[in-house]
């Protein structure tokens, strides 16, 4: 019997991926099926951007970095970039400069009084 080659790429809805899940000739846990059945995530649209950095800032970046994935089990290490520490930190800057105004970090920084 010819095993029927499956198609990933057009798998979106749930359906569709019970669908593929079941033509998959492999035993698996309850949990492991659950975990393949999850929505795809959608993609947060990005753009490109460059700024320089100090290297004690860049070197810090670097080391926070490597820590983190050190951390992780091995199947999320792929999942952190060194963009997503920086849209992380910068995020928080500037919910912190929205809610606080001139008392956030940001206004304490740049304006000296």
């Amino acid at each position: 019997m010819k095993r029927k080659s499956l198609n990933l790429g057009g798998a979106r809805s749930a359906d569709d991926m019970d669908k593929v899940i079941n033509k998959l000739n492999v035993d698996m846990t309850d949990a492991e099926a659950a975990a393949l059945k999850k929505p795809v995530e959608k993609e947060v649209e990005k753009a490109r951007v460059t700024h320089y950095l100090s290297t004690d800032i860049l070197g810090a970046l670097e080391e926070v970095y490597d820590d983190l994935r050190r951390k992780l089990p091995y199947s999320e290490k792929s999942k952190v970039k060194k963009s997503h520490l920086v849209d992380f930190a910068l995020k928080h800057i500037v919910d912190d400069f929205h809610k606080k105004g001139d008392k956030s970090m940001l206004m304490k920084e740049f304006v000296k009084k």
